[in-house]
């Protein structure tokens, strides 16, 4: 306690959480070679030493509008520097990352003791601890050669943490396509960044955003497809998703809640920083791209769950379909600031930003929950579980709450978000465009039919998990975790109902810093004006949601649903007995499976199934056989003399200094 307050009194916050982080990975690894257990430890007190930092930096950044927590790590020639600061975006991106690696940290202490003590823990840590590192700096540089650095930091500590079990063929495979995508993407994002600096004389963000406003419509929209297609990438967005159900189950369980809770959410704040800040204004038609790109992810990457029976392959495809609703929340609120609508498009970016900080809390819940079930029953298939509910009860009740949470069920958060991208998509009527009022509602149709689809997919997986009956040894002799484990999952869970019952704790900052952020402080004529109070939210005049009434009736209502059944029992008596079979003997493998679950979901979309591979048949297989055939042909250039090579280095020397004068 002493160290953590003379790092808030005596240094700047955010430097003391990059400086405590880079510290610590170094302590952790060596560490690892007196005692595994200290290194766990290690690794743990220095993220949540950082993680309290961080909190308090963004706290202080959303309090007080401009930047704060400012340094410089270095001046760079003719590039501006390499520093790093929080305004308000930066603030609640940082205090989401924080948020969620304090119950993270807590659960990878108990996680690592019981599943990894025969790997190099040492490693793990100190690499996880870079990989949180790299994601605070992305969300906090104000340069593009910073923001680059930290992003490919970040790739490449988070493939480290996906090869763990280098014995295993899947985790080098999932490893090898999630650094060939993500490397994809930074080259389009290097691309965009040069182009910027090209026309801003700098690589500083506010040379960016200063430049932004004159460039060519032309270039404007090429600096559009290469940030989409960069931060899409990384996203997981339809057809670039292929590496994310690959790579978040070979991941140990904490460091796919990291991946998924938290990682994706830095390409949510990458495209919104180049979006709003450097190439705006802009035209509709982007923002109507992003909306369809994004209802095609959403809807598909929930069927892709579904169909799915490994619990965290389903969570990683449900993460698609969740970063599918982010992006179209983000596109609607694209399309309605460019056709001068900005009080609806202030409602349509606060439903992204509020459902990225709740898919941060209930996906690396369900992430932590389904590492919880691995640790005891060392499997990740549906089938093979069953009845967990008796022997990890405590368990049980985390997951039920993460999986009601992300099937968008009230008063949880995950409803709030998606209830203010409903009111944003249904208030189009006001554009007074047939055509674009129709894509809009078509829009909330599909969101609503999504929504159904996953309720129905994490009803599948908690059914199938933890009721009837096990339906293998390792189910039937499994026992609750450690309280480490369920002490994370329980914050987080706490978390979840927080944000969705209490929403005047966070939309009233959110909305605070969207207007500061888009210069829309002062009047706004919004039709669906934000307005929260103790009981909920309202939107506009007639609408509004009341978490808190709701919880106050179910409260109220709990006891009478607890007596009548006791009341009325009394005059007929209780009785136990087996669950009726239909005349067959229970017996595990009777039971329902998986695949049985989602069959009549399998008839309904039997069509749109047949298309789960099209991906990689129609697009990565020709794209692979193209590059190696190029490959082959080029390589004629190697010729094994270092003299040609040398001309190699000076001709593209001499190329990038005519390309910079120019």
């Amino acid at each position: 306690m002493f160290l953590l307050s003379y790092l808030f009194s005596c240094t700047n916050p955010l430097f003391a959480a990059f400086l405590i982080l880079a510290a610590g990975s170094i302590f952790t690894f060596l560490a690892s070679g007196l005692s595994k257990h200290l290194s766990i430890y290690l690794s743990a007190l220095s993220i949540l030493l950082a993680a309290c930092l961080a909190l308090f930096t963004g706290f202080t950044a959303l309090a007080s509008p401009g930047q704060t927590a400012a340094f410089t790590l270095a001046q760079l020639p003719l590039q501006g520097s390499l520093s790093f600061a929080c305004d308000g975006m930066s603030a609640f991106f940082l205090l989401l990352i924080a948020a969620a690696c304090i119950p993270i940290s807590l659960y990878a202490i108990g996680y690592m003791q019981a599943e990894y003590m025969d790997r190099h823990v040492g490693v793990i840590g100190a690499v996880c601890q870079l990989f949180i590192l790299s994601m605070m700096a992305v969300v906090t540089s104000t340069n593009g050669l910073g923001f680059l650095l930290a992003w490919e930091s970040m790739a490449l500590t988070s493939f480290l943490l996906v090869i763990t079990n280098t014995e295993s063929q899947e985790a080098l495979q999932a490893g090898f396509i999630y650094l060939l995508m993500t490397h994809g993407g930074t080259a389009c994002l290097i691309v965009l960044f040069l182009l910027l600096g090209n026309h801003a004389n700098g690589l500083d963000f506010a040379a960016f955003a200063h430049a932004g406003p004159l460039l060519q419509t032309g270039l404007k929209s090429l600096l559009f497809a290469l940030a989409f297609v960069g931060f899409g990438a990384k996203a997981g967005l339809i057809p670039m998703h292929t590496w994310l159900p690959q790579a978040h189950p070979t991941a140990p369980s904490h460091v796919s809640a990291l991946m998924s809770g938290v990682m994706l959410k830095t390409a949510v704040y990458g495209f919104l920083r180049v979006i709003l800040d450097f190439l705006a204004p802009f035209p509709s038609w982007w923002g109507l791209l992003v909306m369809g790109v994004a209802m095609i992810t959403a809807f598909f990457g929930i069927l892709y769950a579904a169909q799915d029976s490994d619990i965290k392959r389903l969570l990683a495809y449900s993460s698609i379909e969740n970063l599918g609703i982010i992006f179209l929340a983000i596109g609607a609120g694209m399309v309605f600031l460019s056709l001068g609508h900005p009080g609806l498009g202030l409602v349509c970016l606060l439903a992204a930003l509020l459902h990225s900080l709740n898919h941060a809390l209930f996906k690396s819940l369900l992430f932590m929950g389904a590492g919880a079930i691995l640790s005891v029953c060392h499997t990740r298939w549906l089938n093979n579980l069953g009845g967990l509910i008796r022997v990890m009860p405590q368990t049980a009740w985390l997951f039920l709450t993460g999986a009601l949470a992300i099937a968008a069920l009230p008063p949880l958060n995950g409803f709030l978000s998606e209830w203010l991208l409903f009111q944003g998509l249904l208030a189009s009527r006001q554009l007074h465009d047939g055509t674009l009022t129709v894509f809009m509602v078509l829009a909330a149709a599909l969101l609503g039919m999504i929504g159904a689809i996953a309720a129905y997919t994490f009803l599948k997986a908690f059914a199938i998990t933890f009721l009837a009956m096990p339906r293998s040894r390792h189910a039937e002799h499994a026992q609750e975790v450690g309280f480490l484990m369920r002490l994370g999952m329980g914050l987080l869970a706490i978390g979840t109902v927080i944000v969705g019952v209490f929403p005047f704790l966070t939309l009233p900052r959110l909305n605070q810093m969207l207007l500061t952020h888009l210069h829309l402080t002062g009047s706004l004529d919004n039709p669906l004006a934000v307005h929260t109070t103790v009981w909920g939210v309202t939107l506009g005049p007639t609408t509004g949601y009341s978490p808190g009434l709701l919880c106050l009736v179910f409260v109220l209502l709990l006891p009478a649903a607890l007596l009548l059944p006791r009341l009325l029992g009394s005059r007929t008596g209780f009785r136990k007995t087996c669950t009726w079979g239909c005349g067959v003997i229970n017996r595990p493998d009777y039971t329902c499976t998986a695949q049985g679950f989602v069959q009549p979901l399998d008839v309904v979309f039997s069509k749109i199934s047949a298309t789960l591979d099209a991906y990689d048949h129609f697009l990565y297989v020709p794209m692979a056989t193209w590059l190696l055939k190029i490959s082959h042909k080029l390589r004629v250039i190697q010729v094994g003399k270092i003299q040609v090579y040398l001309a190699y280095m000076l001709a593209t020397l001499l190329g990038c200094l005519w390309w910079v004068r120019s």
